[in-house]
């Protein structure tokens, strides 16, 4: 199936080079999402969120000092994309509100 990789950057936050980095291995049925977030550059969390057919919704949640990001990631049923949809916030201020998705093509 194969790895795809992407980034959501922030240009509102208050430290530049703040991002989301995501890597979904697709595997048939499965796909694993890891979520790197990064302040200044730097991973600061990383999360790791396993999706099949019986579980294709997982809550995320990445927390580090003055910053966290919250959304869901979900896997379509026909197991060959998932989608993130969440925020990423600064203190009690919302830096972004952001979608991804990853497609496996087979």
């Amino acid at each position: 199936m194969g790895i795809v990789t992407s980034t959501i950057y922030s240009t509102t936050a208050k430290e530049a080079m703040t991002q989301l980095n995501f890597s979904t291995d697709f595997q048939g049925k499965t796909a694993s999402v890891t979520i790197d977030l990064l302040k200044s550059g730097a991973v600061v969390k990383t999360e790791t969120y396993n999706l099949d057919t019986e579980n294709t919704i997982k809550q995320v949640s990445l927390t580090a000092t003055g910053m966290k990001s919250d959304g869901t990631v979900t896997l379509a049923a026909n197991t060959n994309s998932v989608v993130f949809s969440g925020v990423c916030i600064w203190g009690d201020v919302v830096s972004f509100r952001a979608e991804n998705v990853a497609v496996a093509y087979r």
